[in-house]
């Protein structure tokens, strides 16, 4: 539907980063070069060893940047709702640090019966708020520097 309102593919990513597995990171390469898209999600942590989760994520992002290649993408990535030991506001304001352009996962939002019935992902959607609405972090990153993408 964006294509026929002239609207171009700018981004791509996916759910659980299931672009980045080998096979599919050769068809997303492929198409992503022939729409024109400008940038690929990486899913690389700025730490060296987070957890199973984020080492998977980044040998995933390092075998396919083969296929991605001449694409620019992010330098860091943190899902703070699966980061373990959890992130506090302070953890991520510290990610400015890693410089360059980095993306920050969370899943933020108020819990009502009807998200609890509908999603199992519910208790950490508080907390993932507070973080990202901490003064901190716009202090840290800047205020021009941080853009909200809610989908």
């Amino acid at each position: 539907m964006a294509r026929s309102w002239g609207i171009l593919p700018l981004a791509w990513d996916s759910h659980r980063h299931v672009h980045l597995m080998p096979p599919v990171a050769r068809v997303v390469g492929r198409v992503a070069r022939e729409e024109g898209v400008r940038w690929i999600r990486r899913a690389r942590a700025p730490r060296t060893w987070s957890g199973p989760k984020q080492s998977a994520l980044r040998a995933a992002t390092f075998v396919s940047a083969f296929a991605f290649r001449g694409i620019p993408g992010n330098r860091w990535y943190v899902d703070i709702t699966s980061e373990r030991p959890r992130l506090d506001a302070a953890g991520v304001a510290l990610l400015a640090a890693f410089g360059g352009v980095g993306e920050i996962g969370a899943h933020p939002g108020y819990v009502d019966e009807r998200l609890r019935a509908a999603d199992t992902l519910v208790d950490e959607r508080m907390t993932d708020l507070e973080v990202l609405t901490d003064p901190l972090l716009r202090t840290a990153f800047g205020t021009e520097a941080v853009r909200w993408r809610v989908p």
